[in-house]
């Protein structure tokens, strides 16, 4: 629920593909973005991001997609052709940080009143709609590139395959 918590889910049909191999997807796309903390098990990937983690201050880029993210959960599900991942963020630094920056930037008390909300929803809404939109576009992403892949490696052979034999070979 706003502002500390957003929940969904993001589903394909016709999914011939396991669950296993969408959690490895999952999990080495999630890497990349250089999660403080990143698990798994059975189905569901558990990880944390943020900038506050004790002994583990990080910058992070601007593409980053976890950089408002304090935590998340995503959970697998399939029945039958169709995949499901469901997923939980928090944003509890978010909050904590703009109900400090915004205290801090309007701290005279004639300055508290309705230019407080209006900083903080900014900051806490403009952060929060983001993630959410941009994490949903990187699991839509991760199930179509995982769908898309070929089963299994093709081999390719050439149109014509001439068979030698010792009579074709000149002395």
């Amino acid at each position: 629920m706003f502002p500390l918590s957003a929940s969904g889910s993001v589903s394909a049909s016709g999914a011939s593909v396991s669950t296993k191999t969408l959690l490895k997807a999952l999990l080495e796309r999630l890497a990349r973005y250089e999660p403080t903390a990143l698990s798994f098990h059975d189905d569901t990937v558990n990880f944390e991001s943020g900038l506050l983690r004790p002994y583990s201050f990080r910058w992070v880029r601007t593409p980053n997609i976890l950089v408002a993210i304090s935590r998340g959960t995503l959970s697998l599900t399939k029945h039958g052709t169709r995949i499901t991942i469901s997923y939980e963020l928090r944003f509890t630094e978010v909050v904590l940080g703009a109900s400090l920056l915004s205290l801090l930037a309007l701290s005279s008390p004639a300055r508290l009143g309705p230019a407080f909300l209006v900083f903080w929803l900014f900051l806490v809404g403009s952060n929060y709609l983001l993630s959410v939109h941009r994490f949903e576009g990187f699991l839509r992403k991760t199930l179509k590139d995982v769908l898309n892949q070929p089963t299994s490696p093709r081999l390719h052979r050439p149109k014509e395959q001439r068979l030698s034999t010792g009579a074709d070979r000149k002395a």
